[in-house]
């Protein structure tokens, strides 16, 4: 009996699992354009978890593993404006929209909208962004392109570099998940 009941439980865990793919690379990077200059920095080290029986999507990711060309950029963006030691992780956690119409058993592309919420420098809004996502072969990708003010965020820019960083940001995250 117990052996039976041990099976049953491995069993289930895989099948639940069947419904999920994941990445621990998953890439998310900014771009800031400003008078002055611009701004790019890429985190290639992003954990995303996408339920495609549920149609949750989480990503989780660590301010420090943004990297910049400029290290001096990289600096400020952690110890002045981020602050990573003090809100080291940024999140997402939300829903795709119209979940019904995307067949993840069949290759192809769908638009998509993802609702729910995004918390960076300890501060949470709520989000509403377009993407879209790649089926093949048992893998997904997924692409977005969304603006965030930084104000939003409650993210000091002082006055005095103040045309070096743009108000808006361009945010772009492309990730290949695989089954688990």
């Amino acid at each position: 009996m117990k052996n039976i009941l041990l099976a049953i439980l491995l069993l289930t865990s895989i099948t639940a699992s069947a419904d999920k793919y994941f990445t621990k690379t998953g890439q998310i990077s900014f771009y800031s354009y400003a008078l002055l200059e611009d701004i790019e920095a890429t985190n290639n080290k992003v954990g995303i978890l996408l339920d495609t029986k549920k149609g949750q999507l989480n990503f989780s990711l660590l301010i420090k593993n943004y990297v910049f060309s400029n290290s001096l950029m990289q600096q400020h963006f952690n110890e002045k404006y981020l602050e990573s030691d003090k809100y080291p992780k940024s999140i997402l956690a939300g829903k795709i929209k119209d979940l019904d119409k995307i067949d993840f058993t069949k290759n192809g592309t769908h638009k998509v909208t993802v609702t729910g919420f995004l918390k960076i420098h300890g501060v949470t809004q709520n989000i509403s962004e377009t993407g879209t996502i790649t089926i093949k072969n048992d893998q997904v990708n997924m692409k977005a392109d969304f603006k965030l003010k930084i104000k939003d965020y409650k993210i000091k820019i002082p006055s005095l570099v103040g045309q070096k960083i743009a108000e808006v940001i361009t945010i772009k995250i492309d990730a290949d998940l695989k089954k688990i």
